[in-house]
């Protein structure tokens, strides 16, 4: 229950500062609001109170299958997507203090409180798990009582100044006791009375936030959801995705620095404003337009373009007013007067990233009667109208890349979003819009994908939340890694919920699996031994368990710093200390390194308390004088073979790691085959530790390719080589990769990992690091758990 409290409002800025700018040629305004960069010292994360509303609706138990082994090949893990929401779940707990609270609330056939806003003592910690633990599937979605349900914990609840939210977790469509009139329609007035209980009450509102999983959830839907209750949804495509999303979501959550954020303009009555990136607005008269902001985040700013139609030359006059409330229900307003025009790139940035939002929503109209998004279906009454807007999106992504600014950081990651060269896997915009793709060479059952109709249509409003919002939502897309890259706190949570998904006890499997499948190589039943700095573990590959990071994954191939490399004169080197140009033996001789890209691990890898298993990217696995992850190719009798077959222990590495990409061999004409590639893959291995292992850009992109040195082309493995992968195996697209990432003074490049695509989970990119978020130490990257080889030499 609320605890009533005297309600003050200060004109202070409370070192937020905002101005707002009047742009004119544009006919449009621009609010900038930018809060502190972070809180006191002390501060371990925004003190917050969260529901969890959890389907438990029978579809939930299905399997939740990893992307597509590197093969193509899927594996089972026996996990169902209610097991990873309930790993999920516990990642959170064991991030939440005294400070904090959790509640839990599930709804099949109706709704059920599990458990009420409780704090998160360490004794709680461990019934709210187990209480997690006991989450079973039932039957049907009446998602309607369990929203209603966790809205109502937050009316009883005891008082407190946490920020609060509210995560809806859902893999389906809504198909009981769905209200009439329409959720937003219900919610609106609801929501309402709610405000204005806390505002007497001197609290605060919780945000709603929402989550889907897989290709039949109803998007629009939940979108609409989120947008009513100032939050985000998130899309979650496959169990590759889930860990990133929630990690992510939370670290938004604990690094709030003010709540239900508005901004309110009065102007004359024939004046009608427009913003593409706040969804929740209100015109209580005719000459008061107000913006509902939701929460905004320390070190993140917020940026509004407002835009209003050709007033016949007359430039409008406006009074603007930012109002906010911090986690203590005071209420803070800053009074803005138009000032002179902004920096150039940064109005461009912000003005593209509007105009972006505004052609991703021109998919989802709001349906009058209902206030919800409707997606268009390309293949119904709507489909001219589709047809438009995909048009318009191509036209905006044409016009972009011509902008006199594109080659700005932020304008470039905007691009990256929309469109990509030819082979790469970024663009994801403009696959998403796409209802059908000629793959020459493909069979008839696989040549025309719908991009839009699978996953487009659910990606687009995901994205959409982020650029609007200006919040990161996952490690994938380009342009939402440009949020919270200056937020120490947004960092450190999420660094830290980072490492509690991927080394918590892994999940007990609910559903039943058959055997191992692709390279999981779980039926195999040799033993390693585990060494931390305290103890030896045995560990059998038939026990050994699924491990979250390949639930959120962002793995790189590479070589610890400390491992020597043979070189061309018959030295050695630690590859830390290689340069390009350096001259290195190959096994088709002396090659020139053409560059040197460095990953820093997860502190977490070092910690006792991660886990021993094979699956884990940080383990690797001692190989004579060499230490490889359990899947890096080696060169052993003449056959690439995965170093799990043939390792005697495994231990944990906790150094920085380096990648390789050798020079391409000039292509001869006699050589030039057209089913072949040109490149000799010998020439793309190195010696490390005494053991042969392959190189960046190797040029095997093909299953069916040779699987020993020595075979000839007529005895193929039937399995196909191991090493073949589409893009770790492709030259060019490793160097076109590289060379968007920045580079040190010793000419050495650094990625924050890989990207993975949405659909599929394979590697296509790496992940470009952000600049460092402050001398403390806190680095603004997205840390990997990366694939490591390390020589014991």
């Amino acid at each position: 229950m609320l605890t009533p409290s005297h309600t003050m409002e200060l004109v202070s800025d409370n070192n937020l500062t905002a101005d707002i700018h009047s742009i004119p040629p544009d006919r449009a305004f621009y609010l900038s609001c930018q809060p502190p960069r972070q809180p006191g010292t002390g501060v371990k994360h925004t003190p917050c109170d969260i529901v969890l509303v959890i389907d438990v609706s029978s579809s939930m138990e299905t399997d939740a299958p990893l992307p597509d082994l590197e093969d193509g090949v899927k594996e089972d893990t026996g996990l169902s997507i209610l097991d990873l929401v309930k790993h999920s779940g516990r990642a959170i707990i064991e991030n939440l203090n005294k400070c904090d609270r959790l509640a839990i609330v599930t709804f099949s056939d109706d709704a059920k409180v599990i458990q009420e806003l409780t704090p998160m003592t360490d004794y709680n910690k461990e019934k709210t798990n187990i209480r997690i633990e006991g989450l079973q599937a039932l039957s049907m979605t009446n998602l309607w009582a369990g929203i209603r349900s966790g809205l109502q914990l937050f009316k009883n609840a005891e008082f407190s100044n946490n920020v609060q939210g509210l995560f809806i977790l859902t893999d389906g469509l809504p198909n009981h006791m769905c209200p009439r009139q329409g959720y937003v329609n219900k919610m609106k007035p609801m929501l309402t009375d709610m405000a204005r209980a806390k505002d007497s009450a001197g609290a605060t509102m919780p945000t709603i936030h929402t989550f889907g999983f897989g290709y039949h959830i109803h998007s629009d839907l939940m979108q609409s959801i989120a947008e009513i209750g100032n939050g985000n949804y998130a899309f979650i495509p496959d169990a590759g995705m889930i860990g990133t999303v929630f990690v992510h979501a939370v670290a938004n959550l604990f690094s709030t620095f003010a709540v239900n954020a508005t901004l309110e303009v009065e102007a004359s009555s024939n004046l009608k404003l427009r913003c593409s990136t706040v969804f929740n607005t209100e015109r209580p008269s005719k000459t008061l337009t107000v913006f509902h902001l939701g929460n905004l985040q320390y070190g993140q700013s917020r940026d509004i373009i407002l835009t209003y139609d050709d007033l016949r030359g007359l430039v409008p006059s406006i009074k603007a007013k930012l109002s906010y409330k911090d986690r203590y229900g005071r209420v803070y307003t800053i009074k803005l007067d138009p000032q002179s025009s902004p920096a150039k790139d940064v109005y461009a940035y912000h003005t593209l990233r509007s105009h972006l939002c505004d052609h991703i929503s021109s998919f989802f109209p709001i349906c009058p009667s209902t206030n919800e998004h409707t997606a268009f279906n390309e293949g119904s009454k709507s489909s001219d109208k589709f047809n438009l807007a995909v048009g318009s999106l191509r036209k905006f992504t044409f016009t972009t890349s011509f902008h006199p600014l594109a080659s700005d950081p932020r304008i470039a990651s905007l691009l990256n979003d929309l469109t990509a060269p030819e082979g790469e896997q970024h663009g994801q915009v403009s696959k998403a819009v796409q209802t059908s793709v000629n793959t020459s060479g493909s069979s008839p059952t696989t040549r025309q994908q719908n991009h839009y109709k699978r996953w487009g249509r659910h990606y687009l409003p995901s994205l959409l939340h982020a650029h609007a919002r200006q919040v990161c939502n996952s490690f994938k897309d380009p342009g939402p890694l440009m949020y919270g890259h200056d937020s120490p706190l947004f960092i450190k949570c999420r660094d830290e919920l980072d490492a509690a998904f991927e080394n918590l006890p892994a999940p007990k499997p609910t559903r039943h699996r058959g055997g191992p499948h692709g390279h999981s190589n779980v039926g195999r039943t040799p033993t390693f031994k585990a060494k931390t700095a305290n103890s030896v573990i045995s560990i059998q590959a038939t026990t050994i368990p699924v491990k979250m990071s390949r639930y959120h994954c962002r793995s790189n191939p590479c070589f610890s710093g400390s491992s020597k490399v043979l070189l061309a004169d018959n030295s050695l080197l630690p590859v830390e200390q290689l340069r390009p140009g350096h001259q290195v033996w190959t096994q088709a001789g002396a090659r020139k390194v053409v560059a040197i890209l460095r990953t820093d691990p997860l502190p977490s890898l070092a910690s006792p308390r991660a886990t021993m298993d094979m699956t884990d990217r940080g383990v690797l696995c001692k190989l004579k004088n060499l230490l490889v992850t359990p899947w890096h190719p080696v060169l052993v009798n003449d056959t690439w073979t995965f170093p799990a077959d043939v390792a005697e222990e495994v231990k944990v590495c906790d150094e920085p790691v380096y990648s390789l990409l050798l020079e391409e061999q000039e292509r001869q004409q006699e050589l030039l085959v057209a089913d072949n590639d040109n490149d000799d893959d010998t020439a793309h291995t190195v010696m490390v530790g005494g053991v042969v292992a392959v190189t960046l850009g190797h040029g095997i992109t093909r299953a069916t390719a040779v699987a020993t040195t020595t075979a000839t082309k007529g005895e193929m493995d039937k399995q196909g080589d191991i090493r073949a992968h589409d893009f770790f195996g492709d030259w060019t697209r490793v160097k076109h990769a590289l060379d968007s990432l920045q580079a040190d003074n010793e000419g050495r490049v650094r990625c924050g990992g890989v990207l993975r695509d949405e659909k599929t989970g394979l590697v296509y990119g790496f992940l470009p690091v952000l600049a460092d978020a402050d001398a403390g130490g806190i680095e603004g990257l997205t840390r990997p758990r990366v694939e490591v080889v390390a020589s014991t030499a």
